[in-house]
């Protein structure tokens, strides 16, 4: 509904609404610019067009006046309309105007207007209004004195088709000026259109302040006031009985000389007509009929329906046109083509006639007369608005925005010849531009300052003192007045919505709304007997004892409750309306029941409008528009992803076009960033499925662990937001690897783990959790709207251990959702009761806040998180879901699903998501048979996959990672990057506004600096909400410019990267049900590998024996040595056992992987499996058997060959492994003891080559106390005290210890030490020196992890130690914080700035199961040292530099890997064998 007035009053507000319009001219379909409505009426005034002469005899004043308004118009008089709706003159209730205002009332403004000394547009708008109010006056005065009839009396009795005689016009110029006075009761119209049925009265009438007899079946309404009090008086009246009141009144209403003014009509111009209708008594169900009769067949312009309205009692509608309406406008129009046989052609030229041509009387009233309420120029501009053949085209365009500025710019505002060449309506054009275009510079979006809210408020009383503050503001003004920062609209939601509401309770801004309102409103509505929604006034509902809430938020809280009918989408108003009714009794209780049984009941999702948004809930103030141009764009989702080259175009927080938007960079749009992609990559924001961001924030402390609580196996009434941390640094990080939005998960340690969130990570400018919060659910958020998804997490298996077995968790799932389904029942029950009216039933509402959450996963209302890993898990939780009938969302972790991908598909409601990791297996026994093969397996059988991080175990940075190694073993391209983005945003309810790039959706955006499946692929730009957060703004401590994208020039980075085969391999896997046999097939014979592009060893690049000039050469491997390499001619295939074709591959030296417990262990989380926990000397006494202080132990006793782990980095070119007696970096062993070299391929100890070296370094841990550990720890400088006194030579047995310690001393043996803080490796390098004066040594120490490194690069070059870092940084412990993470956030790595330093470097592995994916890791750090280190150098990292630093002895070749379809460092290559000198055989795969 239109905001105007409902009832047409003489105030000098509505004065100026109608001057106003009267200079616009007419809306929605003939908008025209003033000269070209004056030629039209010219021209039809010459041809005896009777409208025109008809309308001219009305008010020939209007036109002097009409030329005063221009005059002030042209000085720059602002435009004063009141709202978009009030613009459009096919909605009568635009032009109606506003209440009465009490002569002492308007002296009263007009004195304090006048002593503000109000000026310029504002001032002349109030003389104008002022004059005119004298004017009136005076006439006033005039009428009373000497009455005159109607003027308009004279001009109903023209027909259509009735000539003006011009003749007769002279004759009337030599009358008398004055007039006679006539009868009022022979002056009425309705004789003389008196039909023979009447109509049902309309739902809002206009009735003149006639007395209380008019309406008999209520004696006490009383009309005393304005027409506004009226209407707030027949709120509570039962609309239905107004026509059998009206059919019962004796009397019509009385006709008053006063009330026929002509609107300050000069008699000096024109004349008024002598000639009355003679009027005869009526019944009142004539009158009514004669109205309908009257509005279809006369062209009553609004002023002559406002006065008909006073001095008639004509009743008709306005405002905008309900559902019903319509149907019946286009029934009507259709009924008329068939029943004359017209062509549609035929009807629109009916519709639009062309220039010259009349308007067809008939056809108009007979679409007129299919709604009587309505006048017949409300139907004529209605129907050509809804016919348009302009109509329908949607939310503009950016394109139609750029189009819109130039034609203004060009034509200015002659709104026709706009509409040709932007190709929209004429009104529409017009709207756009005084409404979104106008000040679109200063235009402010978002959070209201307030500062802002008190102007507002300012402005709105002082304007409307004395008024309707929510119904009678003019917005155009308002914007006006708050500098065009805001829009009209703006304006106009903030008032009604909520500062009207701290106004009229005195700064009580926190009122809810309450089940009361509900009640209030619903009686307001039935009372109302409307036949439709669309014709309720939702704006005029409240009165002056209920009026808090605006008609915006009534309307809104209506459908809410709509929602909660079932089947209300197939419901007549009617059908919603009977089951609203309150029944006899308590009813405001009744209707507080209703409404939190129809709330249980809504299905969550998001309004069928959200891509319709102008502006995101999310958007910051001050964010600039950004169009990236000429990009490569990722689209669709799921199996319909896809890419598309062309423009992508970011506004308030939201995509708002994609395609070729070229155009955009001529509209002169300000404050609009271009940014050229050169075809780079585009993507949505990535989507992490599962991290602990926030509950686990890096640094890891103890003060910010809140990611598991020990209070119990189910706890679904915790809330993860209560415990995040929106400053973890983590966050940053991720967002440097392309995530822009996470679910944040505690960790499984118990069935039921609490209420989930799902945030955007960068740093809002409110700084607070739940602003980071996407979609917060009403629990969260009490104004939020109750249809949004909400989110828990549950777990199964062995993971909630702490709480019993595998049957104790799923029997305290059970319980939990026992109870959860007793209190539905008892739910559904009440509900029952109270819509049988049974209300002696019904008492409290049984609910449990406890388990309100698990109460609505019954109701489909939550989007529930899973973690089962093992088969037998799975099976348990599809069975739970059958049991209790409730859908799961995603299970992570979901190790074994592949290979039972029909369990899966057997969940209530349909397979869930599977979050994967891609490699990551083998850490417990639920996920010992996990498969880089999974992925695939589970899409060929038709079930989503997700790729996720569970942040910390695999840094939510590198998510990207997983999906280039889940489309690396097989998995499709688009599906893979679908696994990161749409396929995860699906699985948590938000995909209509995140994972995926369309209008619309949320602007999270990433640019990547190649294609995001390549290896190493980085992002260059990353948007959240189209706020930029890569790369980061400039500050002191951060390099001014990112160099990104060195070592990726070329097209093939913008490729998807080719992969190998793996289909063999997938169905062994399939087969041996995830353990296939790994162990190679050895060959000792020889062996031809063909086509082989480049072969080189420890000692360089290896010639081949020919001049062949071939790039592709072969070569003779006989008992595991190289011995011929060449051409066919130098390398005769002649008995060759066997030979590979490596199809341009490479041979390269095998990789050592050092830093985990691979060859010690086999699941780290099983003691069973691996060497078990070593004596801690510092905080525990060592047994006397071991006769030696330090416990000290050597990690070749406890070696275990043939792990999985170990078998498949040997199957990806990891051929050795040093080992010590824990994984480096376990702060619980400070001596970690003697670490071994060995083979990752042979069998057992005895195999020869097994052992390479078995004694290779002294192992030990200088850290700070680990923030998770319960035990107590041992301080720093205790820990230096004792390796001080161990190198120094102070113990005094022969032991072990004593021994070892001064080899590492003397620099026989490297001593390794793991350390992260620059502090603490500062005190190291001093004890180093201090050790080699005191004993003439030189000591080979190493530092391990050495996060910090690079703040001691020149010192740490100058001691001469070396250090092995993590190939990947990532976040940790507070030692670790000051770690150079590399692109997007720093020009360099760690790496890069040791390796530059000349440092000896290499790296490290801290995971035995990742020691697999050695490859990926080292691409990726040589290509974040930007350039800094070459292929060839960067592989020594992980082998022979790897080999120097740690002391390992190898042969002049050592073991050789080669490599098909590509060298290492290619995607599309992977290991076909080993060829191994030391143990004299070629292991192949």
């Amino acid at each position: 509904m239109a905001e105007t007035d409902l009832f047409p009053t003489n105030s000098i507000l509505s004065e100026h609404k109608k001057k106003k319009r009267h200079r616009e001219g007419p809306d929605e379909g003939h908008v025209e610019d003033d000269e070209s409505d004056r030629k039209r009426r010219k021209k039809h005034r010459e041809a005896g067009d009777p409208l025109v002469a008809e309308s001219s005899s009305i008010d020939a004043s209007a036109a002097v006046k009409e030329k005063k308004k221009k005059k002030k118009d042209k000085t720059g008089r602002g435009d004063t309309s009141a709202d978009v709706a009030e613009q459009q003159a096919d909605d009568i209730a635009t032009d109606a105007p506003g209440e009465t205002t009490s002569p002492k009332e308007k002296k009263k403004k007009r004195k304090k207007r006048e002593s503000e000394g109000m000026t310029g547009d504002a001032g002349m708008a109030v003389e104008s209004d002022v004059q005119h109010a004298k004017d009136r006056k005076k006439q006033k005065k005039r009428q009373e004195e000497h009455p005159i009839p109607d003027p308009l009396a004279n001009s109903f009795t023209a027909s259509f088709d009735d000539p003006v005689d011009p003749s007769a016009k002279q004759k009337k110029k030599k009358k008398s000026k004055a007039q006679q006075p006539v009868d009022a009761s022979s002056s009425s119209l309705l004789s003389q259109h008196v039909p023979n049925d009447s109509f049902t009265a309309p739902e809002y009438i206009t009735l003149p302040n006639n007395p209380p007899s008019f309406f008999p079946g209520f004696p006490d309404l009383t009309f005393d006031g304005s027409n506004e009090d009226i209407l707030r008086t027949l709120q509570g009246l039962d609309m239905s009985l107004m026509t059998g009141i009206q059919s019962t009144s004796s009397q019509p209403p009385a006709h008053t000389s006063g009330s026929a003014v002509s609107g300050g009509e000069s008699s000096k111009k024109k004349k008024k007509r002598q000639t009355a209708l003679a009027l005869t008594q009526s019944s009142s169900s004539d009158i009514t009929a004669a109205h309908a009769e009257l509005l279809s067949s006369k062209w009553l312009s609004t002023k002559q329906l406002a006065e008909l309205a006073k001095s008639e009692g004509l009743v008709y509608k306005k405002g905008k046109f309900s559902a019903i309406e319509a149907k019946q406008v286009d029934d009507a129009l259709e009924k008329y083509k068939v029943t004359r046989g017209l062509s549609e052609d035929s009807l629109n030229a009916l519709i639009f006639p062309g220039d010259g041509q009349r308007k067809d009387k008939e056809f108009w009233a007979e679409i007129t007369s299919a709604v009587p309420q309505r006048p017949l120029i409300a139907v004529y501009h209605y129907a050509r608005r809804a016919h348009h053949p302009m109509k329908g085209q949607g939310n503009w365009k950016p394109e139609e925005d750029a189009n819109l500025i130039q034609a203004v710019a060009s034509l200015g505002q002659r709104w026709q010849e706009v509409s040709s060449r932007v190709g929209r309506t004429a009104a529409d054009c017009r709207d756009r531009y005084r409404n979104h275009i106008v000040n679109r510079d200063k235009r402010v979006f978002g959070v209201w300052t307030s500062e802002e809210e008190a102007k507002l408020t300012q402005i709105v009383t002082e304007m409307q003192e004395g008024k309707d503050l929510d119904n009678d503001v003019f917005w155009n003004v308002v914007a006006e007045k708050m500098d065009g920062t805001r829009t009209r609209a703006q304006c106009r939601i903030k008032w009604t919505d909520s500062l009207s509401k701290k106004y009229k309770t005195e700064g009580a801004s926190n009122a809810r709304w309450s089940a009361r309102d509900a009640v209030m409103l619903i009686q307001r509505v039935d009372a109302l007997n409307v036949r439709d929604d669309t014709e309720i006034s939702w704006k005029n509902i409240s009165d002056a004892e209920w009026n808090l809430w605006s008609g915006h938020v009534m309307q809104r809280r209506f459908q809410t409750m709509k929602k909660g009918i079932k089947g209300y989408e197939d419901m007549t108003h009617s059908g919603t309306r009977h089951v609203f009714v309150t029944p006899p009794g308590p009813s405001i209780r009744a209707e507080e029941i209703r409404l939190k049984c129809q709330t249980i009941q809504s299905s969550p999702g998001p309004s069928p409008f959200f891509l319709k948004r102008e502006v995101s809930d999310r958007f910051e103030i001050g964010t600039n528009s950004t169009l990236i141009t000429n990009a490569t764009i990722l689209v669709g989702k799921g199996n319909e992803t896809s890419i598309r080259h062309g423009d992508l175009y970011l506004d308030k927080g939201i995509v708002k076009a994609i395609g070729s938007l070229s155009y955009l960079k001529q509209a002169n749009i300000l404050n609009l960033t271009v940014i050229n992609a050169n075809e780079a990559w585009v993507t949505p924001g990535l989507v992490d499925l599962d991290t602990h961001l926030g509950l686990m924030s890096a640094p890891f402390m103890s003060g910010a662990l809140d990611a598991s609580s020990t209070k119990g196996p189910t706890l679904p009434w915790l809330r993860n937001i209560d415990g995040l941390n929106p400053h973890d640094e983590g966050m940053q990080l991720a967002i440097a690897g392309g995530v822009t939005s996470a679910q944040i998960l505690a960790r499984n340690s118990n069935n039921i783990a609490g209420q989930t969130v799902i945030v955007k990570l960068r740093q809002t400018s409110e700084g607070s959790p739940l602003s980071m919060v996407v979609e917060p659910p009403d629990n969260l958020n009490k104004s939020a709207d109750s249809t949004r998804w909400r989110h828990i997490q549950q777990a199964c298996g062995e993971v909630p251990s702490e709480y019993g077995n595998r049957p104790d968790a799923i029997w305290a799932l059970r319980a939990a959702y026992a109870r959860a389904q007793n209190i539905r029942a008892a739910q559904d029950a009440y509900c029952r009761q109270a819509e049988a009216n049974a209300w002696d039933a019904v008492d409290v509402f049984p609910e449990n806040l406890q388990y309100e959450s698990l109460v609505d996963v019954l109701r489909g209302k939550v989007k529930v998180t899973t973690q089962c890993q093992g088969a037998v898990d799975i099976d348990a939780l599809v069975r739970l879901t059958n049991e209790f009938e409730f859908s799961i969302a995603s299970i992570q972790h979901a190790s074994e699903a592949w290979l039972v991908p029909g369990l899966v598909n057997r969940t209530w409601g349909g397979p869930p998501t599977i979050a994967l990791f891609a490699t990551n297996y083998r850490y417990d026994s639920s996920s010992y048979r996990g498969s880089e093969f999974a992925p695939r397996v589970l899409t060929d059988a038709g079930i989503t996959v997700a790729m996720k991080s569970a942040h910390p175990v695999v840094d939510s940075r590198y998510l990207l990672q997983e999906a280039q190694r889940a489309n690396y073993y097989g998995l499709d391209s688009f599906l893979a990057l679908a696994s990161v983005t749409s396929i995860p945003a699906a699985a948590i309810g938000l995909d209509h506004r995140i994972g995926s790039l369309h209008e619309g959706a949320d602007a999270d955006v990433v640019m990547w600096d190649s294609n995001p499946l390549q290896l190493g692929a980085t992002p260059v730009r990353v948007w959240i909400d189209g706020i930029l957060q890569i790369p980061l703004p400039p500050r002191i401590d951060r390099d001014s410019a990112i160099n990104e994208g060195i070592g990726k020039e070329g097209e093939q980075w913008r490729r998807f990267p080719s992969v190998p085969k793996w289909e063999n391999e997938r169905k062994k896997a399939i087969q041996w049900e995830g353990l296939p046999p790994l162990m190679p097939r050895k060959q000792g014979g020889n062996i031809v590998f063909l086509n082989v592009k480049d072969v080189w060893t420890r000692k360089g690049a290896m010639r081949p024996a020919s001049n062949s000039h071939s790039n592709l050469v072969n070569i003779t491997v006989k008992g595991g040595r190289i011995v011929c390499f060449g051409d066919d001619a130098a390398c005769p295939l002649e008995s060759v056992e066997e030979s590979l074709d490596l199809d341009g591959g490479h041979i390269a030296p095998g990789m050592m992987t050092f830093g985990s417990s691979l060859g010690l262990e086999e699941i780290s989380s099983e003691p069973s499996t691996g060497d078990g926990s070593l004596y801690n000397p510092f905080i525990e006494p060592v047994p006397p058997i071991l006769n030696d202080p330090a416990a000290l132990a050597s990690a070749a006793e406890a070696l275990m060959f043939g792990t999985r782990s170990a078998l498949t980095a040997y199957r990806f070119g990891v051929t050795s492994a040093t080992v010590s007696g824990t994984s480096s970096g376990d702060a619980r062993n400070i001596i970690s003891g003697l670490s071994t070299t060995i083979s990752t391929g042979a069998s057992h100890a005895m195999e020869r080559g097994a052992i390479i070296q078995k004694y290779t370094a002294l192992h030990v841990a200088i850290r700070r106390p680990d923030p998770i550990s319960k035990t107590r720890q041992v301080s720093v400088s205790n820990q230096i005290a004792g390796l001080r006194r161990l190198l120094l030579g102070w113990e005094t047995q022969e032991t072990d210890t004593k021994r070892w310690f001064k080899k590492a001393a003397e620099g026989v043996i490297p001593l390794v030490i793991d350390v992260g803080s620059a502090d603490i490796m500062a005190t190291l390098l001093i004890l180093k020196t201090e050790v080699e004066n005191q004993l003439g040594t030189r000591m080979r120490m190493v530092f391990s992890g050495a996060a910090e490194a690079h703040i001691l690069a020149p010192e740490i070059r100058n001691a001469n130690v070396g250090v092995i870092l993590d190939a990947k940084p990532g976040v940790g412990v507070w030692d670790d914080r000051r770690a150079l993470p590399g692109l997007p956030l720093t020009n360099d790595t760690t790496l890069a700035v040791l390796f530059k330093e000349g440092v000896k470097l290499g790296l490290r592995c801290r995971e035995a199961q990742d020691a697999r994916n050695m490859l990926f890791n080292l691409t990726w750090a040589m290509l974040a040292s930007n350039g800094v280190i070459k292929k060839k150098e960067a592989y020594a990292l992980v082998s022979s530099n790897l080999q120097d630093l740690l002391g390992v002895v190898t042969e002049d070749v050592g073991d050789l890997v080669a490599y098909a379809g590509g060298g290492p460092f290619d995607m599309s290559s992977k290991t076909v064998a080993v060829i191994s000198a030391s143990r004299g055989v070629v292991d192949v795969f």
